[in-house]
């Protein structure tokens, strides 16, 4: 082209934009440089009354118009002069400040979304362009916005392949968090088990599980955390409120997410994770994944208390074993000495006739010897 600049522009979601890369020739200032130190070189111009002209563009416009006949379609725009092309003051200070005397640009598209621009600019001096200086412009275009498709598919495929590569990763994690949970019956030991998998798991700085009473008071009974955090275990319940701005998905970012606790159909808690050194947004598969757990921990203190039931059963019918026999030793014992006190009697009543005959007849003998 021979121009003295050549430059990519790229648009936001709203569509303002900034210049992501350009060549230029020895003397002219460096845009990339310039709009890090000069906000107006790539800023909309609300003032300026660009958009009624036929052969004009600019990012006022652009923004306005959510990428204006670009995004219609439109393939390119030229002018020869700036200064001999009708544009207001404010416009012309806007190409004074990419020290543009005429340009030529043309759309770059990926897909059917209008990406951004592809621009050259004669500073030095006006220029006519030519149709076959267009026509290759816009060649450059197209091939630009093809390799940018390609670009962004690959990183849509290589994201897509981190993301499930970690998500088998945390799965495989899960699973072994679940047997470790499954491993113990002692509540106490589930509670440490828990929140210390759950805070390797998801890389967070906290995790806390927190016991609802039947007034719906409560307490915090277990947690994990790093090294520089101070414990919560015995401190009110403090969820924070959501900070700042959707931009993430149109989610918030919060200090922490919760899921409930279920004992059968019976709400018996919350486990919470934390991230208190600064906002965070949150992924489903995050949140999802803190919901398996909390259901395996609300499976787990069912079998505990399940557990603990029978055994204080068992102490139960034991100690009741352990009466009743003491009783059947007492009856034992107690027909035992019946029964002797029968026998006794009986020998009693046995030895009592003849001491009552002799007794009865100790008087007749008493006569009969003195007779005698």
């Amino acid at each position: 082209m021979n121009a003295d600049r050549v430059a990519i522009f790229r648009f936001n979601d709203d569509w303002s934009g900034e210049f992501m890369a350009e060549s230029v020739t020895e003397g002219w200032v460096q845009l990339i440089q310039e709009q890090k130190e000069n906000p107006k070189i790539p800023a909309n111009v609300s003032k300026c009354s660009v958009r009624h002209l036929q052969n004009t563009l600019t990012d006022t416009y652009l923004q306005e118009t959510e990428g204006g006949d670009f995004a219609k379609g439109l393939i390119y725009r030229t002018c020869n002069d700036i200064y001999n092309s009708g544009f207001s003051d404010c416009y012309i200070e806007v190409l004074e400040s990419y020290q543009a005397r005429a340009y030529a640009i043309v759309a770059i598209y990926q897909g059917k979304k209008l990406w951004g621009l592809l621009a050259a600019f004669q500073n030095s001096a006006p220029r006519e362009w030519e149709a076959a200086e267009i026509e290759l412009l816009a060649q450059i275009g197209v091939q630009l916005g093809v390799a940018l498709q390609q670009a962004e598919y690959v990183k849509q495929v290589q994201t897509q392949a981190a993301e499930l590569a970690k998500a088998t990763e945390r799965q495989k994690a899960l699973s072994i968090t679940i047997d470790r949970i499954r491993q113990s019956l002692d509540i106490n030991t589930i509670f440490q088990t828990t929140t210390q998998e759950v805070r390797q798991l998801l890389e967070v700085e906290r995790v806390a599980i927190y016991r609802f009473y039947p007034d719906w008071s409560g307490e915090f009974v277990a947690d994990s955390i790093i090294d520089e955090w101070t414990p919560m275990v015995q401190t009110p319940l403090a969820i924070n409120p959501a900070i700042g701005k959707p931009t993430n998905a149109g989610k918030l970012p919060r200090n922490e997410t919760f899921v409930p606790i279920l004992q059968g159909e019976k709400l018996w808690g919350l486990l919470v994770a934390y991230q208190n050194s600064s906002p965070r947004y949150w992924q489903d598969e995050e949140i999802n994944l803190l919901a398996q757990v909390g259901v395996q921990l609300g499976i787990a203190l069912q079998q505990a208390e399940l557990l603990e039931k029978t055994r204080t059963q068992t102490e139960e019918l034991t100690k009741t074993l352990q009466e009743l026999k003491q009783t059947q030793v007492q009856m034992i014992q107690g027909e035992k000495m019946a029964s002797l006190g029968q026998l006794v009697a009986g020998i009693a009543h046995e030895i009592n006739n003849p001491v009552n005959f002799i007794f009865g007849n100790l008087t007749h003998v008493d006569e009969y010897a003195k007779a005698c």
